[in-house]
């Protein structure tokens, strides 16, 4: 539980303030939101406006008509001009009139035209229709607008409905989506158009009429949809929006504006907002988005702060937590390691008193058989020091060693002529040329240590009858660890090169002149043996005692340097 207390300390302190951020997030998200609907608000109101200012134009532009009973090219110019469209109305095609007539009178129009623009223009299209209204004015007088004169807008449906409904309700009336007769280059808008019936439109009875004087038409204003919304939106400040213009009115959507990125700004943007318009008897649906610009002003330094602070703090509550957690393991292993050193210590001193004793005994059983063997006590006094030199040399040898690795051999020869002198045949050993590393050798030293001192101590070993023999081999071993065999040695030649192995079989076998008793509980040494065995080296042992000697196998996990 204490390994992952820190985790769960990051991931609750975390989720909290996660939690923080997101209600800041959402607020802050709202209050964003507010603000797109306001600048959505603001681009709508931008088009109405334009719009409104359009049809007033074309308010005065029939009352001038109206009050100044001049229906002349020259008057009609003069007061359009006059209104300055191009430079500050921009985004409405023209003004014009369109005059009321019944098929079969075309001649009137097509002389008002030649009168007022010196050009022979005739009357377009073809009509099935008992009325027609051809475009007899149109300002400013330019190449667009010169293509409309003489268009009959009677004769197309959309045109026509939006006038009949313009006569119903004697009020400004505007067409569905159409292409205007001005679009005369490849680059084409929608458009529509905005009609003023007659003064009194009571008295302008179509459908009965046989005949209408001079000012019996339409005035009316042409509008390009894409003009008219860049016309409103595209002033300063400018809107980071971007919007989709839809006539809804006939129940079946038809196109009118979209801005150049509004599919883009559409799948990336977030917010979104629907307004209806409604333009003299239409209903327009805008649909709004925001932009990039408006994305790079919102600012949520604040979420992203309280985030990046909650989270270095979940942090910092683990990381602190981890702290404590450790410092608590650390006492608990200072207070382990102080009882492991006590023991380590208990144990060496204990190997310390068992060393000495052993030494003694060792010089003691030295003594007692050099004496025995010795003639004299110059031929004593000689043997006996040089098997306490070689004790020393042999001493010195393995506590200098220097890279911390020496061969098997030597570290068994060494071992062995410490106890029993340089008269010892080192025949005795035998096996494959083999380097220990420090920690094997180490405890194999004391193995061997302590083997031959109990050989010398109780087998006799010294004495002319007694024999000791040590083999080893590299062996093989089963899963499981269990050799194949327990005697089943893998001869090495010399230079043979590395041979990859499992296990190390080290076999020590003594043989006594006289009969050997076994112990009946193992001293110190029988558990230094085991210790380092058993315990260090991770390998088995086993003491097998008869009537004449002692064998002991060793085997231990070994890799071949």
């Amino acid at each position: 539980m204490n390994k992952h207390l820190p985790v769960i300390v990051f991931i609750l302190t975390a989720l909290i303030g996660l939690a923080m951020t997101y209600a800041v997030y959402v607020s802050a998200r709202s209050t964003e939101l507010v603000r797109f609907e306001v600048v959505a608000n603001e681009a709508v109101d931008r088009l109405n406006e334009r719009i409104n200012q359009h049809i007033a134009l074309l308010v005065a532009t029939e009352a001038h008509m109206v009050s100044s009973k001049q229906f002349s090219k020259q008057s009609f110019a003069g007061f359009v001009n006059g209104l300055g469209l191009e430079q500050r109305y921009e985004g409405v095609r023209g003004i014009g009139f369109a005059r009321i007539i019944h098929t079969g009178q075309e001649a009137l129009a097509e002389r008002q035209l030649l009168e007022g623009y010196g050009r022979k223009y005739t009357v377009t299209p073809q009509t099935n229709q008992r009325i027609r209204t051809p475009i007899v004015l149109l300002e400013p007088d330019d190449m667009r607008n010169q293509a409309a004169l003489g268009f009959d807008m009677f004769s197309d449906q959309t045109r026509r409905n939006a006038m009949l409904q313009a006569l119903v309700t004697g009020q400004v009336t505007a067409s569905g989506p159409v292409e205007l007769a001005q679009e005369i280059t490849a680059e084409k808008q929608a458009g529509f158009l905005v009609y003023k019936p007659p003064g009194d439109a009571r008295k302008v009875d179509i459908a009965t009429s046989s005949n209408f004087d001079l000012s019996a038409g339409f005035v009316y204003a042409a509008f390009r949809a894409g003009d008219l919304h860049r016309a409103a939106l595209d002033r300063h400040p400018m809107l980071p929006v971007t919007l989709e213009t839809v006539d809804i009115t006939d129940g079946k959507p038809e196109d009118l504006f979209r801005s150049a990125n509004f599919e883009t700004d559409a799948s990336n943007g977030r917010f979104s907002v629907k307004r209806e318009l409604k333009i003299a008897g239409r209903r327009w649906m805008l649909t709004l988005h925001e932009t990039d610009a408006f994305s790079a002003q919102i600012s949520y330094l604040a979420v992203f702060m309280l985030g990046s602070l909650s989270l270095l703090f979940a942090a910092a509550l683990a990381v602190s937590t981890r702290s404590q957690l450790k410092a608590v393991e650390t006492s608990k292993a200072l207070q382990a390691l102080s009882m492991k050193a006590s023991d380590e210590k208990d144990m060496l001193l204990q190997e310390m008193k068992h060393r000495i004793k052993n030494s003694i005994a060792r010089i003691m059983a030295m003594s007692r058989q050099t004496a025995a063997n010795s003639r004299d006590l110059k031929e004593y006094s000689e043997s006996f020091s040089a098997r306490l030199q070689s004790m020393a040399n042999a001493q010195d040898a393995l506590a200098g060693s220097g890279n911390g690795r020496i061969l098997l051999r030597q570290l068994l020869a060494k071992e062995i002529e410490q106890i029993f002198g340089k008269t010892f045949d080192p025949d005795f050993i035998e096996g494959p040329q083999i380097e220990l590393d420090e920690k094997t050798s180490r405890a194999l030293g004391l193995v061997f240590h302590e083997l031959a001192t109990n050989a010398l101590k109780y087998g006799l070993i010294d004495n002319e009858a007694g024999g000791l023999k040590v083999v080893w081999s590299l062996c093989e071993v089963k899963s499981g660890g269990k050799v194949k065999s327990d005697r089943e040695v893998r001869s090495l030649k010399p230079g043979g090169g590395k041979l990859e192995t499992n296990w190390l079989e080290i076999i020590w076998e003594e043989t006594s002149p006289g009969k050997i008793t076994p112990p009946g509980q193992g001293g110190f040494g029988s558990k230094l043996i085991d210790a380092n065995i058993l315990g260090d080296l991770g390998g088995t042992l086993d003491r097998s005692f008869h009537e004449s000697g002692l064998v002991v196998t060793m085997r231990f996990p070994f890799t071949s340097h």
